[in-house]
């Protein structure tokens, strides 16, 4: 959401856009430029708080320094899948979103949100089966399913990070390709939407 705000604004800005259009750049460039920008802009956070787990994964396996080196690629690879989805959305949005949808897409998000937390409400602490904390914590984690499913790239840099601190390199080698070919691919979406959406939008 932090990517999608700062491209969508740092694109359709009302002064910013008129200089933006006025400048002798292709569509795609201005977009794929906006996009790097808000990646970078949004995602270091991101990246910091995660070298933190990192690190304690490696503590937790005793890797060596190649560690790092076998992750970071993940980690890059997946902050770029995010700033290129981020930035399709505000342009699709600001493309082809009417204002007469305002209301009932509030009411439906609203409604949805509702109906969400009403099926991953946790179990109230009386119904706790055991005082043992692992046997409490299973049907909580439960709830976590859906974001661990193996067709995310988030779950494909966790296998990167669980086999570079297994030491298994071939594989963080494998998974890190398969990242990196996802990046390289929503790279080219962008360009491709942003020739067709940026201007009309």
């Amino acid at each position: 959401m932090s990517n999608a705000t700062i491209t969508g604004m740092s694109l359709f800005r009302p002064q910013g856009t008129g200089w933006l259009l006025s400048l002798p750049l292709s569509f795609r460039s201005l977009v794929l430029w906006k996009t790097i920008a808000g990646m970078v802009l949004a995602s270091w956070g991101l990246l910091l708080l995660s070298t933190l787990l990192l690190a304690a994964v490696s503590e937790l396996f005793d890797s060596s320094a190649a560690f790092y080196w076998q992750t970071l690629p993940a980690l890059l690879c997946l902050v770029t899948v995010a700033s290129n989805l981020s930035s399709w959305l505000p342009l699709a949005l600001i493309r082809w979103l009417r204002r007469d949808w305002l209301k009932p897409l509030a009411v439906a998000l609203i409604g949805g949100l509702i109906v969400l937390a009403a099926v991953l409400w946790p179990a109230k602490a009386s119904d706790a089966q055991s005082v043992e904390v692992a046997a409490n914590v299973a049907p909580i984690l439960q709830h976590t399913d859906p974001f661990t499913h193996p067709l995310l790239p988030s779950s494909w840099v966790a296998e990167t990070v669980l086999a570079a601190g297994q030491g298994t390199t071939p594989q963080a080698t494998f998974d890190n390709l398969i990242l990196l070919s996802h990046a390289l691919l929503s790279l080219l979406i962008t360009i491709h939407v942003a020739s067709h959406l940026f201007y009309p939008a």
